[in-house]
């Protein structure tokens, strides 16, 4: 059967500065699929807002090809603007006007019916504040507010950057849920991010960059799933792990007693694990698939391409552009 066209796709996608003295994308292929979020993640200057402005037409690119629902861009992003919403910037609000009054003037600006605003003021969750002055709104309902404006065109793809930086936990809460129903209503959304944590929790498939490059780019769920190794607790860790490693297992020593147990080719089957060490009369104490966070998985590939990152948990540096907002590319 025929894979699905991805709703983003990138070919060879670069991008130079100084005269090429500084690499900011390095031949990026990239492929979003469609429907949900696909969390883009990166160590920061690791070139993911280049890689989205140049989707939106923002910034050139030196080299590559990029489509969005097929279409090629910037070439001919006119012909797939409207079906595109992002937030890239930082908000361009009238803080003395309503909610309402500030949708009112982008929608009319875009040619849109006045009802429009009002389901997307609705979807959002901000119709009981929405006669309220933007000044008013905490960070969390100004970033609702933009992604209400991306909405307005009811796009079928959503790019945004950074959507929760800054907020505090109620609003990456609120965000974090919106998001989720987005991606859920069959919209592709894909937003970058520093808080793994927030995107393990919504993200369907993932692509994680460093230095411009592609590091991997799969499902979240076959990434959590410790590739397919066994955590075993077993005494004579030695003499375990000699064993392990004449049935053609890898095996990692983790702690005094611990061992990280694999396979080359395949996932490590914790009772065909428990087997090869009964055979020889070794009994381990505890014994289970070894799964992580996206946070490890993050530092471990990250790590190996020397990245500088920050402690699990913690941004990984400033935001190279701040979560900020634009309504619907316009």
């Amino acid at each position: 059967m025929t894979e699905p066209a991805p709703a983003i796709a990138t070919h060879g996608l670069r991008k130079t500065y100084r005269h090429g003295a500084v690499t900011a994308v390095a031949d990026l292929d990239l492929a979003v699929p469609a429907g949900g979020v696909h969390a883009f993640l990166g160590p920061n200057g690791s070139g993911k807002t280049t890689t989205l402005r140049m989707l939106l037409g923002l910034v050139r690119p030196d080299a590559g090809t990029m489509e969005i629902l097929g279409v090629r861009v910037p070439e001919d992003l006119t012909d797939v603007i409207d079906r595109v919403g992002a937030i890239v910037e930082q908000p361009r609000l009238f803080p003395t006007m309503s909610g309402l009054a500030n949708l009112q003037i982008l929608a009319q600006a875009i040619g849109l019916p006045r009802e429009r605003v009002h389901d997307v003021i609705a979807q959002v969750g901000l119709a009981a504040r929405a006669k309220q002055d933007v000044r008013g709104y905490s960070l969390g309902m100004r970033q609702r507010l933009a992604i209400a404006a991306t909405l307005l065109k009811n796009p079928d793809v959503l790019i945004f950057d950074e959507p929760t930086n800054g907020l505090d936990p109620a609003g990456i809460h609120e965000v974090r849920t919106m998001l989720r129903q987005l991606g859920a209503s069959g919209k592709t959304v894909l937003v970058s991010s520093h808080l793994l944590a927030e995107v393990q929790q919504i993200a369907d498939t993932v692509s994680i960059i460093g230095r411009g490059r592609l590091l991997t780019q799969v499902p979240v769920a076959g990434l959590l799933d410790g590739g397919g190794r066994v955590r075993v607790r077993v005494t004579p860790p030695g003499e375990a792990a000699r064993v392990l490693t004449a049935a053609g297992y890898l095996v990692g020593l983790d702690g005094s007693e611990l061992l990280t147990v694999g396979r080359p080719d395949s996932a490590a089957q914790p009772d065909a694990v428990a087997r090869v060490l009964g055979e020889a009369g070794l009994w381990p104490t505890e014994l289970a698939p070894v799964a992580e966070s996206l946070e490890d998985v993050f530092l471990r590939l990250t790590a190996t391409e020397h990245l500088s990152v920050q402690a699990p948990g913690i941004a990984f540096g400033p935001s190279g552009s701040g979560a900020g907002a634009t309504g619907g590319v316009a």
